[in-house]
């Protein structure tokens, strides 16, 4: 069954492009046009209501065109536990993407957190990324994602708080 059958085609879709296009191809099926401004303003409203996997797409939709909005996105949708937007965050840590600076030890508290959920890319991700770090370096990514908490969602310019790991 294609993702267009599906009720929600954020479940099936794990890039704005390919939520988009399923969107599309649902309006299709129905005999309805839908516009890339429906599809986001959908997505904006189930963010805003706590949609982690709405609020992971709109990270992904504003990376090219906002990098604090896509960050923002991308934090609270880590912050509910989805376990992409936590690999995206350390990502972003790992290759210092604006609005955050390069921090190794950032960058592996995300992906531990993130392969925590027994997804095995994300094992691997991790793991190979520990392989490019100090024994030191791992053990503070560690401790750091032992002490995570979830906290509000501040760019890095406007607030060290949120990297708060007590």
């Amino acid at each position: 069954m294609s993702c267009a059958r599906q009720q929600d085609c954020s479940v099936y879709s794990w890039s704005f492009a390919n939520y988009l296009m399923c969107r599309i191809t649902q309006g299709v099926e129905k005999g309805q046009e839908v516009t890339r401004g429906e599809v986001v303003q959908d997505l904006m409203t189930r963010a805003e209501k706590g949609d982690a996997q709405a609020q992971y797409l709109l990270g992904k939709y504003f990376e090219p065109i906002d990098p604090n909005e896509s960050w923002r996105w991308n934090c609270l949708a880590a912050m509910q536990q989805h376990r992409i937007a936590q690999s995206r965050m350390g990502w972003m840590h790992r290759w210092g993407i604006e609005p955050v600076s390069k921090d190794l030890v950032r960058a592996y508290m995300w992906y531990v957190l993130a392969a925590s959920q027994r997804d095995s890319r994300l094992v691997e991700l991790r793991d190979n990324f520990a392989k490019s770090l100090t024994p030191e370096q791992t053990a503070e990514g560690v401790e750091g994602a032992a002490k995570w908490q979830p906290e509000a969602c501040e760019t890095p310019t406007q607030s060290q708080a949120f990297w708060k790991l007590n």
